[in-house]
Protein backbone atom coordinates (compact mmCIF):
# COMPACT_ATOMS: atom_id res chain seq x y z
CA UNK A 1 0.00 0.00 0.00
CA UNK A 2 1.31 3.36 -0.75
CA UNK A 3 1.41 6.43 1.47
CA UNK A 4 0.82 9.72 0.83
CA UNK A 5 1.13 12.69 2.21
CA UNK A 6 -0.48 15.83 0.98
CA UNK A 7 0.72 19.06 2.62
CA UNK A 8 -1.01 22.05 2.76
CA UNK A 9 -0.83 25.62 4.00
CA UNK A 10 -4.27 25.92 5.49
CA UNK A 11 -5.83 22.93 7.39
CA UNK A 12 -9.77 23.79 6.14
CA UNK A 13 -8.31 23.90 2.67
CA UNK A 14 -7.80 19.89 2.56
CA UNK A 15 -11.74 19.58 3.34
CA UNK A 16 -12.89 22.78 1.23
CA UNK A 17 -10.83 22.38 -1.55
CA UNK A 18 -9.02 19.08 -1.69
CA UNK A 19 -11.71 16.46 -0.06
CA UNK A 20 -12.70 14.71 -3.27
CA UNK A 21 -8.72 14.52 -4.09
CA UNK A 22 -7.92 12.68 -0.88
CA UNK A 23 -11.14 10.24 -1.37
CA UNK A 24 -9.57 9.48 -4.48
CA UNK A 25 -5.95 8.60 -3.05
CA UNK A 26 -7.98 6.85 -1.12
CA UNK A 27 -9.84 4.95 -3.48
CA UNK A 28 -6.44 3.98 -5.39
CA UNK A 29 -5.46 2.03 -2.45
CA UNK A 30 -3.28 4.87 -0.42
CA UNK A 31 -2.61 5.77 2.79
CA UNK A 32 -3.17 9.15 3.18
CA UNK A 33 -1.71 11.63 5.82
CA UNK A 34 -2.76 15.46 5.71
CA UNK A 35 -0.51 17.84 6.95
CA UNK A 36 -1.03 21.71 7.85
CA UNK A 37 0.03 24.11 10.33
CA UNK A 38 -0.76 23.64 13.44
CA UNK A 39 -2.21 26.73 14.25
CA UNK A 40 -4.56 26.22 11.47
CA UNK A 41 -5.87 23.43 13.76
CA UNK A 42 -8.61 23.65 16.17
CA UNK A 43 -10.43 20.91 17.72
CA UNK A 44 -13.56 21.32 16.08
CA UNK A 45 -12.01 21.29 12.75
CA UNK A 46 -9.76 18.11 13.86
CA UNK A 47 -13.86 16.72 14.89
CA UNK A 48 -15.02 17.60 11.67
CA UNK A 49 -12.37 16.36 9.41
CA UNK A 50 -12.41 12.87 11.52
CA UNK A 51 -16.26 12.47 11.05
CA UNK A 52 -15.55 12.88 7.23
CA UNK A 53 -12.28 11.44 6.23
CA UNK A 54 -12.13 9.04 9.09
CA UNK A 55 -9.24 6.69 6.93
CA UNK A 56 -7.11 10.19 7.22
CA UNK A 57 -4.58 11.00 9.75
CA UNK A 58 -4.59 14.83 10.17
CA UNK A 59 -1.11 15.90 11.36
CA UNK A 60 0.39 19.79 12.42
CA UNK A 61 3.04 20.91 11.62
CA UNK A 62 4.91 24.13 13.01
CA UNK A 63 5.05 26.58 10.02
CA UNK A 64 3.68 30.03 9.61
CA UNK A 65 2.23 30.78 6.59
CA UNK A 66 2.52 34.47 6.35
CA UNK A 67 5.87 35.21 8.55
CA UNK A 68 8.80 36.43 6.48
CA UNK A 69 11.67 35.53 9.16
CA UNK A 70 13.85 33.27 7.29
CA UNK A 71 15.03 31.52 10.77
CA UNK A 72 11.58 30.35 11.92
CA UNK A 73 11.35 28.85 8.05
CA UNK A 74 14.69 27.24 8.69
CA UNK A 75 13.46 25.62 11.57
CA UNK A 76 10.09 24.61 10.12
CA UNK A 77 12.31 22.99 7.50
CA UNK A 78 13.80 20.89 9.87
CA UNK A 79 10.81 19.49 11.36
CA UNK A 80 9.40 18.98 8.18
CA UNK A 81 12.54 16.33 7.26
CA UNK A 82 12.13 14.79 10.68
CA UNK A 83 8.74 14.41 9.35
CA UNK A 84 9.08 12.89 6.57
CA UNK A 85 11.98 10.44 7.49
CA UNK A 86 9.58 9.35 10.44
CA UNK A 87 6.47 8.58 8.07
CA UNK A 88 8.49 7.64 5.21
CA UNK A 89 5.84 8.35 2.47
CA UNK A 90 5.91 7.14 -0.81
CA UNK A 91 4.43 10.01 -2.54
CA UNK A 92 4.34 13.78 -1.13
CA UNK A 93 1.96 16.33 -2.51
CA UNK A 94 1.79 20.05 -1.70
CA UNK A 95 0.24 23.37 -2.71
CA UNK A 96 0.44 26.71 -1.92
CA UNK A 97 3.63 28.77 -1.67
CA UNK A 98 5.14 27.26 1.61
CA UNK A 99 4.12 23.60 1.08
CA UNK A 100 5.38 23.76 -2.52
CA UNK A 101 8.55 25.16 -1.19
CA UNK A 102 9.76 23.66 1.67
CA UNK A 103 7.22 20.36 1.29
CA UNK A 104 9.47 19.71 -1.85
CA UNK A 105 12.79 20.41 -0.23
CA UNK A 106 12.11 18.36 2.73
CA UNK A 107 10.78 15.62 1.14
CA UNK A 108 13.77 15.10 -1.11
CA UNK A 109 16.04 15.55 1.07
CA UNK A 110 14.23 12.90 3.52
CA UNK A 111 14.88 10.34 0.64
CA UNK A 112 10.97 10.70 -0.92
CA UNK A 113 10.96 9.21 -4.22
CA UNK A 114 7.79 10.57 -5.43
CA UNK A 115 7.64 14.67 -4.92
CA UNK A 116 4.34 16.37 -6.45
CA UNK A 117 3.46 20.13 -6.21
CA UNK A 118 0.31 21.99 -7.31
CA UNK A 119 0.58 25.57 -8.15
CA UNK A 120 -2.59 26.79 -6.93
CA UNK A 121 -2.18 30.72 -7.87
CA UNK A 122 0.68 33.10 -7.35
CA UNK A 123 -0.40 35.25 -4.61
CA UNK A 124 -0.02 39.03 -3.57
CA UNK A 125 3.84 37.67 -3.95
CA UNK A 126 4.18 38.00 -7.32
CA UNK A 127 2.46 41.56 -7.29
CA UNK A 128 5.82 44.25 -7.31
CA UNK A 129 4.46 47.42 -5.70
CA UNK A 130 7.30 48.59 -4.14
CA UNK A 131 11.26 48.20 -3.41
CA UNK A 132 10.73 45.66 -0.43
CA UNK A 133 7.99 43.39 -2.86
CA UNK A 134 10.94 43.35 -5.14
CA UNK A 135 13.44 42.18 -2.96
CA UNK A 136 11.02 39.68 -1.49
CA UNK A 137 10.22 38.10 -5.09
CA UNK A 138 13.99 37.67 -6.07
CA UNK A 139 13.86 35.41 -2.35
CA UNK A 140 10.66 33.65 -3.30
CA UNK A 141 11.84 33.04 -6.97
CA UNK A 142 15.15 31.56 -5.52
CA UNK A 143 13.24 29.33 -3.28
CA UNK A 144 10.93 28.26 -5.90
CA UNK A 145 13.10 27.47 -8.51
CA UNK A 146 15.29 25.54 -5.90
CA UNK A 147 11.67 23.67 -4.78
CA UNK A 148 10.49 22.55 -7.72
CA UNK A 149 13.45 21.25 -9.61
CA UNK A 150 13.19 18.75 -6.49
CA UNK A 151 9.25 17.66 -8.44
CA UNK A 152 8.39 14.66 -10.84
CA UNK A 153 5.44 16.97 -11.87
CA UNK A 154 3.98 20.00 -10.84
CA UNK A 155 0.17 21.01 -11.77
CA UNK A 156 -0.83 24.51 -13.02
CA UNK A 157 -4.18 25.75 -12.67
CA UNK A 158 -4.01 28.23 -15.77
CA UNK A 159 -1.77 29.01 -18.87
CA UNK A 160 -0.42 32.32 -17.48
CA UNK A 161 1.29 30.89 -14.72
CA UNK A 162 2.95 28.23 -16.45
CA UNK A 163 4.08 30.86 -18.60
CA UNK A 164 5.40 33.35 -16.33
CA UNK A 165 7.38 30.25 -14.02
CA UNK A 166 8.76 29.27 -17.50
CA UNK A 167 10.05 32.18 -18.55
CA UNK A 168 11.48 32.89 -15.05
CA UNK A 169 12.83 29.50 -15.16
CA UNK A 170 11.62 28.29 -12.17
CA UNK A 171 9.96 25.18 -13.50
CA UNK A 172 11.42 22.26 -15.83
CA UNK A 173 8.94 22.76 -19.14
CA UNK A 174 8.72 18.83 -18.77
CA UNK A 175 7.58 18.48 -15.66
CA UNK A 176 4.69 20.94 -16.45
CA UNK A 177 1.08 19.49 -16.32
CA UNK A 178 -2.45 22.31 -16.72
CA UNK A 179 -5.30 21.30 -14.84
CA UNK A 180 -8.89 22.71 -14.61
CA UNK A 181 -8.18 24.11 -11.50
CA UNK A 182 -9.58 22.46 -8.10
CA UNK A 183 -12.36 21.40 -10.20
CA UNK A 184 -15.77 21.58 -8.76
CA UNK A 185 -18.00 18.78 -7.20
CA UNK A 186 -21.44 19.33 -9.76
CA UNK A 187 -23.57 17.32 -8.01
CA UNK A 188 -23.24 18.68 -4.42
CA UNK A 189 -23.42 22.66 -6.32
CA UNK A 190 -26.32 21.89 -8.08
CA UNK A 191 -27.98 24.27 -10.25
CA UNK A 192 -30.33 26.73 -8.22
CA UNK A 193 -33.52 28.69 -8.68
CA UNK A 194 -32.46 32.51 -9.63
CA UNK A 195 -34.38 34.92 -7.15
CA UNK A 196 -36.74 37.43 -8.22
CA UNK A 197 -34.82 40.24 -7.23
CA UNK A 198 -31.36 41.27 -8.77
CA UNK A 199 -28.41 41.22 -6.08
CA UNK A 200 -24.69 40.74 -6.16
CA UNK A 201 -22.05 38.42 -4.61
CA UNK A 202 -18.90 38.42 -3.91
CA UNK A 203 -17.08 35.28 -2.12
CA UNK A 204 -13.83 35.58 -0.58
CA UNK A 205 -10.49 36.39 1.98
CA UNK A 206 -11.28 40.07 2.52
CA UNK A 207 -7.66 40.85 0.98
CA UNK A 208 -7.13 43.89 -1.13
CA UNK A 209 -5.91 41.94 -3.93
CA UNK A 210 -9.17 39.90 -4.41
CA UNK A 211 -10.55 43.50 -5.81
CA UNK A 212 -12.77 44.04 -2.63
CA UNK A 213 -11.76 47.63 -3.12
CA UNK A 214 -13.28 47.85 -6.23
CA UNK A 215 -15.98 45.84 -5.59
CA UNK A 216 -17.51 48.34 -2.89
CA UNK A 217 -16.24 51.42 -4.96
CA UNK A 218 -18.24 50.00 -8.07
CA UNK A 219 -21.73 48.89 -5.75
CA UNK A 220 -21.40 53.00 -4.70
CA UNK A 221 -21.23 53.32 -8.41
CA UNK A 222 -24.62 51.48 -8.95
CA UNK A 223 -26.43 52.73 -5.89
CA UNK A 224 -26.06 56.11 -7.26
CA UNK A 225 -28.51 55.19 -10.19
CA UNK A 226 -30.27 52.05 -8.58
CA UNK A 227 -30.60 52.31 -5.00
CA UNK A 228 -32.61 48.83 -4.86
CA UNK A 229 -30.06 46.53 -5.45
CA UNK A 230 -28.11 44.83 -3.10
CA UNK A 231 -24.20 43.88 -3.16
CA UNK A 232 -23.31 41.12 -1.12
CA UNK A 233 -20.00 40.01 0.95
CA UNK A 234 -19.19 36.66 2.18
CA UNK A 235 -15.74 36.34 3.30
CA UNK A 236 -13.29 36.18 6.29
CA UNK A 237 -10.60 38.87 7.80
CA UNK A 238 -6.91 37.16 7.29
CA UNK A 239 -5.63 39.63 9.74
CA UNK A 240 -1.98 38.17 9.75
CA UNK A 241 -2.25 38.72 5.59
CA UNK A 242 -0.03 42.12 4.26
CA UNK A 243 -2.84 42.77 2.28
CA UNK A 244 -6.28 42.42 4.56
CA UNK A 245 -8.82 44.69 3.46
CA UNK A 246 -9.17 47.32 6.92
CA UNK A 247 -12.05 46.59 8.22
CA UNK A 248 -12.53 49.93 9.27
CA UNK A 249 -13.17 50.69 5.62
CA UNK A 250 -15.81 47.64 5.44
CA UNK A 251 -17.63 48.43 8.16
CA UNK A 252 -18.12 52.25 6.89
CA UNK A 253 -19.77 50.75 3.72
CA UNK A 254 -22.22 48.66 5.97
CA UNK A 255 -23.02 52.01 7.55
CA UNK A 256 -23.38 53.48 4.74
CA UNK A 257 -26.15 50.53 3.35
CA UNK A 258 -23.70 49.85 0.15
CA UNK A 259 -23.55 46.08 1.12
CA UNK A 260 -24.30 43.60 3.21
CA UNK A 261 -21.53 41.80 4.93
CA UNK A 262 -21.84 37.89 5.88
CA UNK A 263 -18.84 36.82 7.63
CA UNK A 264 -17.63 33.76 6.62
CA UNK A 265 -19.84 30.55 6.66
CA UNK A 266 -18.98 26.71 5.83
CA UNK A 267 -21.36 26.11 3.28
CA UNK A 268 -21.87 28.58 0.66
CA UNK A 269 -24.55 27.65 -1.10
CA UNK A 270 -27.31 29.09 0.57
CA UNK A 271 -25.56 32.66 -0.26
CA UNK A 272 -24.95 31.44 -3.64
CA UNK A 273 -28.59 30.21 -4.46
CA UNK A 274 -30.46 33.53 -2.89
CA UNK A 275 -27.55 35.59 -5.72
CA UNK A 276 -28.54 36.10 -9.18
CA UNK A 277 -24.52 37.12 -10.38
CA UNK A 278 -21.30 36.63 -9.02
CA UNK A 279 -18.41 38.94 -8.71
CA UNK A 280 -14.54 38.12 -8.39
CA UNK A 281 -12.43 41.40 -9.25
CA UNK A 282 -9.38 39.83 -8.19
CA UNK A 283 -5.47 40.99 -9.58
CA UNK A 284 -4.46 36.84 -9.71
CA UNK A 285 -5.80 34.09 -9.28
CA UNK A 286 -4.81 30.01 -9.78
CA UNK A 287 -8.68 28.99 -10.87
CA UNK A 288 -10.81 30.74 -8.37
CA UNK A 289 -13.39 28.13 -6.57
CA UNK A 290 -15.47 30.49 -5.64
CA UNK A 291 -16.82 31.06 -9.64
CA UNK A 292 -16.52 27.60 -10.15
CA UNK A 293 -18.95 26.90 -7.45
CA UNK A 294 -21.20 30.19 -8.73
CA UNK A 295 -20.98 28.66 -11.99
CA UNK A 296 -21.81 25.25 -11.16
CA UNK A 297 -25.08 26.52 -9.70
CA UNK A 298 -25.67 28.12 -12.68
CA UNK A 299 -24.26 32.06 -12.20
CA UNK A 300 -23.26 34.10 -14.09
CA UNK A 301 -19.82 35.47 -13.25
CA UNK A 302 -18.33 39.10 -13.63
CA UNK A 303 -14.45 38.69 -13.17
CA UNK A 304 -11.61 40.33 -14.17
CA UNK A 305 -9.47 39.98 -17.77
CA UNK A 306 -6.46 38.23 -14.95
CA UNK A 307 -4.65 35.20 -14.94
CA UNK A 308 -6.86 32.58 -13.76
CA UNK A 309 -9.85 34.55 -13.95
CA UNK A 310 -10.44 34.89 -17.41
CA UNK A 311 -10.51 31.24 -18.29
CA UNK A 312 -13.60 30.88 -16.16
CA UNK A 313 -15.54 33.42 -18.63
CA UNK A 314 -16.46 33.12 -21.98
CA UNK A 315 -17.00 37.37 -22.60
CA UNK A 316 -20.87 37.88 -23.74
CA UNK A 317 -21.56 33.71 -23.27
CA UNK A 318 -21.51 33.17 -19.32
CA UNK A 319 -20.41 36.37 -17.76
CA UNK A 320 -17.95 39.62 -18.50
CA UNK A 321 -14.38 40.28 -18.48
CA UNK A 322 -13.09 43.86 -16.84
CA UNK A 323 -9.87 45.63 -16.48
CA UNK A 324 -8.12 45.10 -13.24
CA UNK A 325 -8.79 47.73 -11.10
CA UNK A 326 -11.54 49.12 -12.53
CA UNK A 327 -14.10 50.19 -10.74
CA UNK A 328 -16.22 51.94 -13.37
CA UNK A 329 -15.38 48.96 -15.81
CA UNK A 330 -16.88 46.74 -13.09
CA UNK A 331 -20.07 49.06 -12.37
CA UNK A 332 -20.42 49.15 -16.36
CA UNK A 333 -21.01 45.43 -16.22
CA UNK A 334 -23.06 45.40 -13.61
CA UNK A 335 -25.87 47.78 -14.76
CA UNK A 336 -25.53 45.28 -18.24
CA UNK A 337 -27.38 42.92 -15.89
CA UNK A 338 -29.60 45.54 -14.19
CA UNK A 339 -30.71 46.51 -17.64
CA UNK A 340 -31.37 43.34 -19.31
CA UNK A 341 -32.51 41.13 -16.56
CA UNK A 342 -32.64 37.99 -18.82
CA UNK A 343 -29.02 37.91 -19.73
CA UNK A 344 -28.89 36.57 -16.00
CA UNK A 345 -30.93 33.08 -16.74
CA UNK A 346 -29.38 32.54 -20.17
CA UNK A 347 -25.91 33.14 -19.05
CA UNK A 348 -26.40 31.38 -15.83
CA UNK A 349 -27.51 28.31 -18.19
CA UNK A 350 -24.24 28.52 -20.19
CA UNK A 351 -22.21 28.23 -16.76
CA UNK A 352 -23.42 25.47 -15.89
CA UNK A 353 -22.63 23.95 -18.94
CA UNK A 354 -18.77 25.05 -19.11
CA UNK A 355 -18.74 23.89 -15.12
CA UNK A 356 -19.91 20.07 -16.67
CA UNK A 357 -17.65 20.33 -19.92
CA UNK A 358 -13.90 21.68 -17.91
CA UNK A 359 -14.59 21.36 -14.22
CA UNK A 360 -16.31 18.78 -12.96
CA UNK A 361 -13.98 17.63 -9.94
CA UNK A 362 -13.79 13.92 -10.67
CA UNK A 363 -12.11 14.60 -14.00
CA UNK A 364 -9.51 17.02 -12.87
CA UNK A 365 -8.67 14.57 -9.66
CA UNK A 366 -8.11 11.39 -13.00
CA UNK A 367 -5.96 13.52 -14.52
CA UNK A 368 -4.35 14.26 -11.12
CA UNK A 369 -3.79 10.31 -10.33
CA UNK A 370 -2.70 9.45 -14.21
CA UNK A 371 0.01 11.99 -14.16
CA UNK A 372 1.04 10.24 -10.47
CA UNK A 373 0.63 6.87 -11.87
CA UNK A 374 -1.91 6.04 -9.36
CA UNK A 375 -4.76 4.66 -12.06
Amino acid sequence: MKKIIIFASFAPSLLNFRRQLIEAFIGSGAQVIALAPTNTIDSSFQKKFSELLPAVELRGIDLNTYSMNPFKDWLALIKLIRFFKKEAPDMVFSYTIKPVIYGSIAAKFAGVSHVFSMVTGLGSMFIVRNFKDKVLLAGIKTLYRLGLSMNEKVFFQNKDDIGLFEQMKLVNPQKVLLINGSGVDLNYYATADLPKEINFLFIGRLLVDKGITEYIEAARLIKKSYPYIQFNILGGFSKEHPRSYPEKMLHAAIQDKVIIYHSEVEDVRPFIAQSSILVLPSYREGTPRSVLEAMSMGRPIITTDAPGCRETVQPEINGYLVPVKDAEALAHAMEKFIKNPSLIQQMGVNSRELAETKYDVHKVNLSILSAMKLV
